[in-house]
């Protein structure tokens, strides 16, 4: 008894192949999907260790510096204090992001990427601002309230040009709050600015960890397209 042999038509070879990109569509939307899961669930999380960093941070140097009696420059501690606080948040923000985003790269990895780079390079432009004007003579009060109202400026611009990307509303009026309230809490003086921050910041940035999961995010159109 002879075998048949398998054939295999140009009509097998066509429907294999289109099933190829139809599975690759399919990891890719399932990939984005489990990303965007996971960073709704950790984005709560970053908004509230920030809303603390500035609630007890910069009020535990407003107390401090208040208790000096007339003197107009926060204790050395105090700073010491609210820059650990600020490194271990920035410690977890990086870490929870990248979690999040694990299995997802292209694109969206670049643009997280270059936020970090953004806000760390804002950052490090203002203390060195700071220094060169206290190389000029400029007095400790004053550039501790510039160290104090600069990098929420910075930190605002960062989030309004994050939020562009996928139309996120929310992000973007917190952003336009945050730019406001850094150039506008130096009206306050050098001791009441760091308390101007503390709940200007503080509390905004805790309500947004509560709201902002209950806001939908409209993704772009390209973005759409291509994950249907």
């Amino acid at each position: 008894m002879t075998e048949r042999p398998d054939v295999t038509t140009d009509h097998d070879n066509d429907d294999a192949a289109g099933l190829e990109p139809e599975r690759a569509a399919i990891i890719m939307a399932e990939a984005g999907a489990r990303a965007k899961r996971e960073l709704a669930i950790r984005r709560p999380v970053i908004l509230a260790i920030w809303g603390l960093v500035y609630l007890a941070g910069y009020g535990v140097v407003w107390l401090a510096d208040r208790a000096q009696h007339g003197v107009q420059v926060p204790p050395g501690w105090s700073i010491a204090l609210l820059v650990s606080l600020a490194v271990v948040a920035a410690m977890i923000s990086v870490a929870a992001v990248a979690h999040g985003a694990e299995g997802v790269g292209g694109l969206s990895a670049r643009q997280r990427r270059m936020q970090v780079f953004s806000l760390s390079a804002g950052v490090a432009g203002v203390l060195v601002m700071e220094a060169a004007l206290r190389h000029s003579g400029v007095s400790l009060a004053v550039t501790g309230e510039f160290g104090a109202a600069a990098p929420l400026v910075v930190a605002g611009v960062v989030l309004i040009a994050a939020s562009a990307y996928r139309l996120n509303w929310p992000f973007c009026v917190l952003g336009c709050w945050m730019i406001a309230l850094g150039a506008g809490s130096g009206f306050a003086g050098p001791v009441g600015v760091w308390a101007v921050i503390a709940l200007g910041a503080g509390v905004p940035l805790l309500l947004a960890a509560v709201a902002v999961p209950l806001v939908p995010v409209i993704a772009p159109a390209g973005l759409r397209r291509s994950l249907s």
